[in-house]
């Protein structure tokens, strides 16, 4: 799966628990996740409170 254009969440959740199959270049893929560890991170809270008023609204 390509990462680039992947929802935040997503991206975090791959990188954090999914198992690199292929690289094109280790200097662009650790650069890219540690720009995804920090924005998921900053995000959390928000993605957090996002995904509590969801489920609250879907479930009634």
């Amino acid at each position: 799966m390509l990462l680039n254009d992947a929802p935040l969440d997503l991206a975090y959740k791959a990188i954090s628990e999914g198992v690199l199959v292929f690289e094109r270049s280790r200097e662009e893929r650790v650069r890219y996740e540690e720009w995804v560890l920090r924005m998921y991170l900053d995000f959390k809270p928000s993605l957090e409170r996002y995904y509590r008023t969801l489920v609250r609204r879907l479930v009634g």
